[in-house]
C-alpha cells in the first residue's frame, strides 16, 4: 500500500495515509496537518463533527511539532502532555 500512495498526488496521497492512519491506530477522529509558511495548516480531516473542537492551525512554538520540525522522531509516549500538546 505504501508504494501505491507514494505515485499518487498530494490530493490523493492524504486521504488515502489518512485511511491507513484510521485503520491501523483504530483513530476514531485524525487530522493532518502540513507545514505552511507561518504555521502548521490543516489539510484533510476525518471522522469529526461540527460541535468537535480542534485547531485549523498550530503555531511553530507547539513543543511537539517543534521537535518534529527539527527532524526528530519521537512518539506521542516519550512526549509529556504540558496542557497545549
Amino acid at each position: 500500500m505504501a508504494s501505491a500512495i507514494q505515485t499518487l498526488r498530494q490530493s490523493e496521497a492524504l486521504p488515502a495515509l489518512l485511511d491507513v492512519v484510521r485503520r491501523f491506530v483504530g483513530a476514531q477522529k485524525a487530522s493532518i496537518y502540513l507545514r505552511g509558511p507561518n504555521a502548521w495548516e490543516l489539510h484533510i480531516s476525518e471522522g469529526w463533527t461540527s460541535d468537535d473542537e480542534f485547531p485549523r492551525s498550530i503555531p511553530f512554538s507547539n513543543p511537539v511539532l517543534a521537535r518534529v520540525d527539527k527532524g526528530e522522531t519521537l512518539s506521542l509516549m516519550e512526549v509529556k502532555d504540558e496542557g497545549d500538546t
